[in-house]
């Protein structure tokens, strides 16, 4: 998990086809993140991957724990939490697999932070997994829309921002590593 401003189940895809498009937008309680980009893997390898138990540690960023609450063939619920500088993150997130439309939904349940952070009112996301041009590899499209609520709420939006190409450039070496080609 990258604290409340990233999605915490976000396992994102992506060095192969160059550099990551990415665009965070900002409303006034919260944002939105859209992100696309290419790998060199099957489009189902990827969706597989996104989706796989096995790689929630992998894909879990800076948390500090992961728990598997429910573990369906098409439905997953995780908990992660993160201690940064004394304070503590906890969300709970659905993962909904959808095979057939080739999208990994993802969507905020609850949310516990430490009383100076901003609460996490809502979180909700999808990955969309296309065969990438002229049928080579996939092309991953991620968007996330949260919304924020308190004091420092825009705070945590510029913290997203700073943040965002890093996250999604970090794991994107997960699904080319994770992913069997």
């Amino acid at each position: 998990m990258v604290w409340p401003w990233i999605t915490a189940s976000a396992l994102v895809a992506g060095a192969t086809g160059g550099a990551p498009q990415i665009e965070l937008s900002r409303r006034p309680d919260g944002y939105v993140l859209r992100a696309r980009f290419s790998v060199g893997r099957s489009p189902a390898c990827v969706l597989k991957t996104l989706f796989a138990s096995e790689n929630l540690r992998a894909s879990a960023g800076a948390s500090t724990e992961v728990e598997l609450l429910e573990d369906g063939p098409r439905l997953q619920r995780v908990r992660y939490t993160e201690r940064r500088l004394g304070m503590t993150v906890r969300q709970t997130y659905r993962r909904a697999l959808d095979e057939a439309a080739s999208r990994l939904d993802v969507e905020l349940l609850e949310s516990e932070a430490s009383s100076l952070l901003p609460t996490v009112k809502s979180s909700r996301g999808f990955y969309k997994v296309e065969p990438g041009e002229g049928g080579h590899g996939a092309i991953v499209v991620y968007e996330q829309s949260v919304e924020l609520e308190g004091v420092l709420a825009g705070a945590m939006v510029t913290l997203a921002e700073g943040e965002a190409r890093n996250f999604v450039e970090g794991v994107a070496a997960n699904v080319e590593r994770l992913c069997d080609p």
